[in-house]
């Protein structure tokens, strides 16, 4: 049997997120090192740290798009996962709100970098749990 279409599109975003975490978790620990005083390592971040919010931000767009309508048809809890994909969306798009208001600040500053590492983690451990709870076969209708 093939791997669905969907599943597919969302695990090929979220290894291209995980890349770009890796990125971004690298330089904050280089910033963090520098104890926040190099200004190209500072820009660089802010750079980097605003290509992971704008990528999340069109990942879970893209992903409502997909996943949702699937998740509704997906048996006896179908509505009910669907209603949790879309708090959970919402109530990451206000996170994704409230970090680039404080990645807005520049130069970033060692919080700002803390937050991002600490929102990598975040993200990787969101997609983990997302591939191994809802992009399965079963929730998918294979």
């Amino acid at each position: 049997m093939s791997e669905s279409p969907v599943r597919s599109e969302i695990v090929a975003q979220h290894d291209e997120m995980r890349s770009l975490v890796r990125d971004v978790e690298e330089l904050a620990q280089r910033f963090e090192r520098a104890l926040g005083d190099d200004p190209d390592l500072g820009s660089e971040l802010h750079s980097r740290g605003l290509e992971l919010y704008e990528k999340f931000g069109s990942h879970l767009d893209r992903e409502q798009e997909l996943l949702e309508p699937v998740l509704r048809r997906a048996g006896a809890n179908g509505e009910k996962l669907a209603r949790r994909l879309v708090n959970e969306h919402h109530e990451q798009r206000e996170l994704l709100k409230y970090l680039l208001r404080r990645l807005s600040q520049y130069p970033p500053t060692l919080l700002i970098a803390r937050e991002l590492q600490h929102f990598a983690g975040f993200l990787r451990f969101e997609m983990s749990q997302e591939e191994a709870n809802l992009l399965t076969p079963s929730v998918l209708g294979e």
